[in-house]
């Protein structure tokens, strides 16, 4: 696993200092780790006039990003005969206040657009071109290292964080550009075939990054994807086939930022998170695509911030902000929430049946087939097409996956184990009288305790109606347990429900069958088992943490189209 070290400012001052033509390119190899690495916030910075003030360079610097992604136009250089103007340029940014101080803080990751690969709108035509990559490695040092040195300076990196894979892919959209709309191309093959490689590098979250915007039509004047026909078709293309989720597009070019989602581009969602204005900024043009605010001010700052696990409060989520430096003011923000970058089949939730179960296997993408199998094994092109609800009458494990159209696998797997329910045998408890038994504990507890290791019950006796502020002793803080026999009228499968404040389980024959534990309000949880008509052991847990209490048991009859209805049942004890 290689580490990236930084490179010095004052090395960098130095190369930049020598005679241009002299230094050659860095070598790398694309896609190698970066490490172990805290990759939480990241920062987009692009279209800096290195000539003009860009006090939000000082703003970045404070923000501690993990992840510094340069997008391209980090320095103006417009210039076709001399390449002293590109170091130059360079010398002047490294000058600027704030810069130092940024670049010596976390990963930094850069690609270039039209003005820092040498002057406006160039292509791969650009006499300086080599100039401009030998200055572009000297100066960006690790953050800068081509894959291919031939080919331009696109690059891979992926980074491990918390157990995440951060995959970023910095595509080089000067060195191979043809002329706009000529029926040409803005990678060229070299690049394509690599980018087809880095794609089905596994991450958990793989942003590409253009300094060309991909989600902007050709009608809005500027330089687009859109004027290279069916380039960005061939983008979406190229990660379908690649099978992965996760992927998020960051570009820039345009001196504001928005951001553009193209619905079921890349069957999922395509959205790009687009932003260029570091020191600039101009009127938005139209985009159709467009979903956020887009911001105003000319000093600003793009962050995004990732949150990678689920917590009690939100989903996994990226937030994207745009702020306005010189005020604090947050002037566009969006939030991605990261399943929203995850083909999704919904499955029936019902895994327990009876004598028949209809499984309906829930398509969100309409321009996918889904194929399945029944026996365990991963499906193919050749497996059995979805096209209706799948009627089994057994136990089997649904295996499905999205293909396309043309035959290539899209997805990875979604299974779920149907089973054919096993009723559980009745028994004879011999003579019973109404209501269940309990015994009560005082203690503070924040879970159904263990009531093996509580010793001797405070009080015993039965309760018919499981009413708990008829059993309580004091207000807050105890425990209940309860024990007997629950009689059902019929062999079937049945759904057992507590609604309680706080938690509560209930075990039949010893098999757990729900599960509404905790410190919490009164709120409903459910579970199957099947059972034979008769009387089966019961158990119910209970505690009280502090404020309400309740505690309510529902048994209903489920039919195998799901439906459920309530039964009589009766709860006793023996004696």
């Amino acid at each position: 696993m290689e580490t990236f070290m930084r490179a010095s400012l004052v090395a960098t001052l130095t190369a930049l200092a020598a005679c241009a033509g002299t230094v050659q390119p860095a070598q790398g190899q694309a896609g190698t780790p970066a490490g172990e690495a805290e990759i939480d916030r990241i920062a987009l910075l692009g279209c800096i006039k290195q000539y003009e003030p860009a006090p939000a360079l000082q703003s970045y610097a404070q923000a501690a990003p993990d992840l510094s992604l340069w997008v391209g136009d980090n320095v103006y250089i417009d210039t076709q005969d001399n390449p002293e103007a590109i170091y130059q340029g360079y010398r002047d940014l490294a000058a600027q206040p704030g810069f130092e101080a940024l670049r010596a803080t976390g990963h930094h990751m850069a690609t270039w657009d039209d003005h820092d690969y040498g002057d406006n709108d160039e292509d791969r035509t650009y006499r300086l071109k080599e100039d401009g990559k030998r200055a572009f490695t000297q100066f960006w040092g690790d953050a800068g290292v081509p894959a291919n040195p031939a080919d331009g300076i696109y690059s891979a990196r992926v980074f491990e964080t918390d157990g995440k894979r951060l995959q970023v892919i910095m595509l080089d959209v000067r060195w191979n550009r043809d002329a706009p709309d000529t029926g040409g191309d803005i990678l060229g093959e070299a690049q394509w075939s690599w980018l087809e490689e880095q794609i089905r590098v596994p991450a958990d979250l793989t942003l590409i990054v253009s300094g060309t915007q991909v989600l902007l039509p050709r009608e809005a004047g500027s330089e687009t994807w859109d004027n290279y026909e069916g380039a960005a078709e061939r983008l979406f293309d190229t990660v379908r086939r690649s099978g992965k989720d996760g992927v998020l597009f960051i570009t820039g070019d345009q001196h504001y930022g928005e951001v553009a989602r193209r619905r079921g581009a890349l069957d999922y969602d395509a959205i790009e998170l687009q932003f260029a204005g570091v020191n600039q900024i101009e009127s938005p043009e139209l985009n159709p695509w467009r979903v956020s605010a887009v911001n105003t001010s000319t000093h600003s700052m793009a962050l995004i911030d990732i949150q990678w696990e689920d917590d009690a409060e939100n989903l996994a989520h990226l937030l994207y902000r745009i702020v306005n430096t010189q005020t604090g003011q947050t002037e566009s923000i969006y939030r991605v929430n990261l399943e929203e970058l995850d083909l999704d089949l919904p499955m029936t939730e019902r895994t327990l049946f009876e004598t028949r179960h209809a499984v309906e296997l829930d398509s969100q993408y309409p321009g996918l087939d889904i194929r399945y199998t029944l026996d365990g094994s991963a499906p193919t092109r050749e497996s059995a097409l979805y096209e209706s609800p799948i009627e089994l009458t057994d136990t089997r494990t649904v295996r499905a996956a999205y293909f396309a159209p043309e035959g290539f696998r899209r997805s990875g797997d979604f299974m779920r184990r149907y089973e054919k329910a096993d009723p559980v045998a009745a028994l004879s408890p011999g003579r019973t009288s109404p209501g269940l038994s309990y015994a009560y504990w005082e203690g503070e507890f924040m879970a159904v305790p263990d009531f093996a290791g509580l010793g001797t019950p405070l009080t015993r006796g039965v309760s018919k109606d499981l009413d708990i502020e008829a059993l309580q002793e004091r207000e807050d803080h105890y425990a209940i347990r309860f024990t007997g026999f629950l009689t059902v009228p019929e062999t079937g499968l049945y759904r057992l429900s507590t609604r309680s404040d706080d938690g509560t389980l209930v075990d039949i024959a010893g098999q757990r069958v729900v599960e509404n534990d905790g410190s919490h309000s009164p709120r409903t949880r459910f579970g199957m088992v099947a059972l034979e008509a008769g009387a089966h052991p019961i158990e119910i847990g209970y505690f009280e943490d502090h404020g309400g209490v309740t505690l309510d048991l529902a048994v209903e009859r489920l039919g195998d189209n799901g439906q459920a209805r309530k039964v009589a049942f009766d709860l006793s004890h023996r004696g």
